[in-house]
């Protein structure tokens, strides 16, 4: 949506995300403070004379000094905000209002809006969640005081990359409901990524991976754009082709982590929080497994294995070091030569072991059938 020369974009589903502040015990309203704007100060303490002495100001902003780590001021004992319940959401301070929807940065004449992952409980709300309407209106109240992050664009960046994610959010939607994350990803890719997800299940030695990927199918589906994003702009210095190509193997691996902490748990996960956060953890591996059908080649000399490692790992690590000292053969080939040695649980160790070492090595990503 396109407001005052501006474009705004937000990277989800209308509809799609929710929230419950009180369930997660108001988290963000604990400890921090709060700010607001200034026409939205008088109002404020008309109402609630008593915290005038603990406002300050900075810059262009107006904060709000917390006393206790229990919580904000207007915080009340339930988790709810006393000014929402007394007077209505409209008459709190906008950047309350906006929360999670804080994530903002400028790409251009484009603003991205994207959810807090990280530190909100976010939810699946089947349509009946934050509307983008709402978004934008508390987006347009903060104007100019929108607090946008910095961001490293990446170089050749085209005039249409809007258009490429406004078609990829629109995806997504298509997939909310196929029976594994890999059909949306491949979609997205432009080919399929079966084998590679078939790939990884052989390995590991994991025979029920697509019974779990089940249950984060939707969750995955709904954060792509978000996550996408971050991609995107995470200040990694690679060119955006090079982005764009490695994209759908990011966020498969990341679908493929996902499964395997639904089977460790035994459940679905608790919250989308919980698949941004193994998002933002696993980057070594979505460095990795990516490559696993790519002919790989090490090109460091001395890499011993890190001293924590159980021995029969670290063992197989050194073989793996030496395999991929020979000519290039395919990751995923090279690693099953040494890991079939292990049990399936020992390979996991393996490859976290070796996953930092990435930057080492040298693919010359042959055609795949």
């Amino acid at each position: 949506m396109r407001e005052c020369g501006v474009d705004i974009h937000l990277p989800f589903l209308d509809g799609a995300l929710g929230y419950d502040c009180a369930r997660c015990g108001a988290k963000c309203c604990k400890g921090h403070g709060f700010g607001m704007r200034g026409d939205e100060l008088v109002p404020l303490l008309a109402k609630r004379p008593l915290i005038a002495p603990f406002i300050h100001f900075a810059g262009g902003h107006v904060n709000a000094l917390d006393l206790t780590d229990d919580g904000c001021w207007m915080l009340r004992p339930d988790g709810r905000c006393g000014v929402e319940m007394d007077e209505g959401k409209a008459a709190k301070p906008t950047v309350c209002t906006l929360f999670p929807f804080t994530r903002s940065y400028r790409v251009g004449d484009v603003i991205i809006v994207e959810p807090h992952l990280l530190l909100c409980p976010l939810e699946d709300a089947r349509g009946q969640g934050v509307k983008h309407v709402d978004v934008l209106r508390d987006v347009r109240a903060m104007g100019d005081e929108l607090p946008l992050l910095s961001r490293r664009l990446p170089t050749g960046l085209p005039d249409a990359w809007l258009d490429r994610e406004k078609a990829a959010l629109a995806t997504t939607a298509l997939h909310l409901d196929d029976d594994s994350p890999i059909p949306l990803q491949s979609a997205l890719a432009g080919k399929p990524l079966d084998k590679l997800w078939n790939a990884w299940r052989t390995s590991f030695a994991i025979d029920d991976l697509d019974a779990h990927a089940r249950a984060i199918v939707r969750p995955l589906a709904i954060l792509t754009p978000s996550l996408r994003m971050n991609l995107l702009f995470g200040n990694n210095g690679l060119t955006y082709p090079r982005l764009i190509e490695r994209l759908p193997g990011q966020l498969a691996t990341t679908a493929f982590v996902a499964a395997l902490g639904v089977r460790a748990l035994g459940h679905p996960l608790a919250s989308l929080r919980s698949l941004g956060e193994l998002f933002s953890t696993s980057m070594p591996l979505r460095e990795l497994l990516p490559h696993w059908l790519d002919a790989t080649q090490i090109v460091v000399d001395d890499m011993p294995p890190p001293r924590i490692l159980p021995p029969d790992v670290a063992t197989a690590f050194v073989k793996l070091i030496d395999v991929l000292r020979g000519e290039p053969r395919p990751l995923g080939e090279a690693f099953d030569s040494v890991g079939h040695t292990l049990e399936p649980h020992l390979r996991f160790p393996l490859v976290r072991a070796f996953a930092p070492l990435a930057h080492t090595l040298r693919f010359s990503y042959p055609e795949r059938p």
